[in-house]
């Protein structure tokens, strides 16, 4: 399970965006987006309705340090649940302050030189 983005471009990935629940393809992608728009790099799994497990192994096995979860309760409640991988922390948090939340808890933002090519790539798309 990888994101095309991440794999071209070789950025390793600080938040794993992941969900329980069928046909939540779209709110990941988004998720994932959000953080590219900051700085935060993501990855997401591309299939329709990927299993949580597999999901969760991937971050694991890619030690990945964040993961973002949302599930039909936590659109419902217009939260994302993140997970702090190293710490063993999960909280909920209104889903317009998720990478505010990330980056108090650690994420790094890439600025300047350290952008590489993927969120020029991401920009000159938009045009």
């Amino acid at each position: 399970i990888t994101c095309w983005l991440c794999v071209v471009c070789g950025v390793w990935w600080q938040v794993y965006v992941a969900s329980v629940g069928a046909g939540l393809l779209r709110e990941r992608m988004s998720l994932a987006r959000e953080c590219w728009a900051h700085g935060v790099s993501a990855a997401f799994p591309p299939q329709e309705d990927p299993k949580f497990k597999k999901q969760l192994d991937e971050a694991l096995e890619r030690r990945v340090p964040f993961m973002l979860v949302v599930g039909e309760e936590e659109l419902a409640r217009r939260e994302v649940k993140v997970k702090d991988m190293a710490r063993k922390e999960e909280v909920s948090v209104p889903r317009d302050q998720v990478v505010a939340e990330l980056v108090r808890r650690g994420a790094r933002v890439m600025r300047g030189e350290e952008e590489g090519g993927w969120i020029k790539a991401l920009k000159d798309g938009a045009k």
